[in-house]
């Protein structure tokens, strides 16, 4: 559509121009001066019918004009709607992120305050570690400072001889363990003197324990093999320098026990 506006005088005056050259043509010519000056008489007529073809020419045009705007403006408000509804996207993601966030941020405060409790519940173990490894070793001065006043009450033997154990961790429960069979022995038959004396040395010394957690150690072995020599028995044997043959043929599991413990 031409955006120059429409000059309704302009082109009244050339129509009229035109006419007026045709008519002074016609005049010249006597064969058409009748014709002439009816067409003279005609002019205001015919601008008339001139300036109705004009204005439905332009309300034409304007009519153009508004249908085109009104396309635009429904396109405009097609791509409102969509950068409205990108927007309402957007939003609901930043909410989801927003939430995410809230929700990290909570469990990593969690996490700092759970391990700010495992740090002091690891310094108060460590502190009481400390203290009873100081208890322990008070203890430990305490028993060697009884030793050296009172031998022979916590001392099974006071000879000092350097003499190899054969069982490490074992030959203190063995004795331990024939003493209190002596005993039980001499409370049954009535000999009230030495079972006094065994009894006190019972009670000045405490079996380590090695003896017994070794037996146990073993006989669980066993019960898992259901009490068959099976390979994995032989090598637990080997390790603690246990036999569990008599010359070319292997012990029952409780000779082994039997003999060793």
């Amino acid at each position: 559509m031409n955006n120059k506006g429409f000059d309704f005088s302009e082109f009244l005056s050339q129509k009229k121009q035109s006419i007026k050259e045709e008519d002074t043509f016609e005049t010249e010519n006597e064969e058409n001066t009748a014709i002439s000056d009816e067409i003279e008489e005609n002019i205001e007529f015919i601008d008339k019918d001139i300036e109705i073809d004009v204005q439905k020419t332009v309300v034409e045009e304007l009519a153009q004009e508004k249908q085109q705007l009104n396309i635009d403006l429904e396109e405009a408000k097609a791509k409102i709607d969509s950068l409205n509804s990108e927007i309402s996207k957007l939003e609901d993601v930043n909410k989801q992120l927003t939430s995410k966030l809230d929700e990290l941020s909570h469990v990593k405060n969690e996490e700092i305050k759970e391990k700010e409790d495992q740090e002091r519940k690891i310094a108060a173990l460590e502190e009481k570690v400390k203290h009873l490894l100081s208890e322990n070793q008070k203890l430990q001065m305490k028993e060697f400072d009884t030793q050296e006043r009172k031998p022979n009450a916590l001392a099974l033997l006071d000879r000092d001889i350097d003499l190899p154990d054969r069982f490490p961790g074992e030959t203190r429960d063995h004795v331990l363990e024939v003493i209190r069979e002596a005993f039980e022995e001499a409370q049954k038959s009535g000999r009230i003197r030495r079972s006094q004396v065994l009894e006190s040395i019972l009670v000045a010394n405490d079996p380590n324990g090695n003896l017994q957690a070794k037996r146990e150690k073993i006989l669980n072995s066993l019960k898992e093999s259901n009490n068959i020599l099976s390979g994995e028995v032989i090598e637990l044997l080997k390790e603690m320098g246990i036999s569990c043959k008599d010359g070319e043929n292997y012990l029952m599991p409780s000779e082994i026990i039997y003999r060793n413990f």
